[in-house]
């Protein structure tokens, strides 16, 4: 029954929220269905990423530097420059791990709650 629920809060959110974006950082249109679409609800719309454009940003920011010394950035939604949420930073990691997908500075911060001072 669980698995049903999700699948009908799946549709439901596809149909009931706005788009934040059609087309990914390349400006290529992103296909909502294709299995390589990360979907993410942020500020009450629907956000799509692609597994490239994720990982493009997740590493952007956590090996982000100045001279020599990294300041890692707390990773962001570069369509609004907010913060992406705790709850999404976990949607993000187990969509990568379901696709069998591992980004070794990522999975630290996973492992650390998503604290970023563990980088200092």
């Amino acid at each position: 029954q669980l698995i049903r629920f999700a699948e009908l809060f799946a549709e439901y959110k596809l149909k009931n929220f706005k788009p934040g974006n059609e087309s990914d950082m390349y400006l290529d249109i992103i296909d909502i269905h294709n299995k390589n679409t990360i979907k993410l609800i942020i500020d009450n719309r629907l956000y799509l990423f692609t597994i490239k454009d994720i990982i493009y940003i997740i590493n952007n920011n956590l090996l982000y530097s100045k001279s020599s010394n990294i300041n890692p950035l707390k990773i962001k939604n570069p369509y609004t420059n907010n913060v992406i949420k705790m709850h999404n930073l976990y949607n993000i990691f187990f969509s990568l791990k379901n696709r069998n997908i591992f980004n070794q500075i990522f999975y630290i911060l996973y492992k650390k709650n998503f604290i970023y001072r563990i980088f200092d």
